[in-house]
């Protein structure tokens, strides 16, 4: 019982930590990459080239790819029957 309470809550909070990032991400790339390291999922992202312009777009279509495999992955988990 409490393993399985314990992974809820691992899951709950590591699409949450997802979800910000993916929203920082459509939302303001400047802004996201102020988060700290350890938050943001930068990969090969950097700051000159994908703060403005056309890496900024980059950023963006990457965020929305993110938060819609989020909403996939959550409604799969609410709609799925017992």
């Amino acid at each position: 019982m409490l393993a399985h309470f314990l992974g809820w809550l691992f899951a709950i909070l590591t699409l949450t930590v997802i979800a910000i990032n993916a929203m920082l991400m459509l939302l303001s790339p400047t802004l996201w990459f102020r988060l700290p390291g350890w938050i943001r999922a930068n990969a090969r992202f950097t700051t000159e080239k994908h703060s403005a312009g056309l890496g900024a777009v980059q950023v963006r279509i990457m965020g929305g790819v993110v938060m819609i495999v989020l909403i996939i992955i959550i409604s799969a988990i609410v709609f799925s029957g017992p």
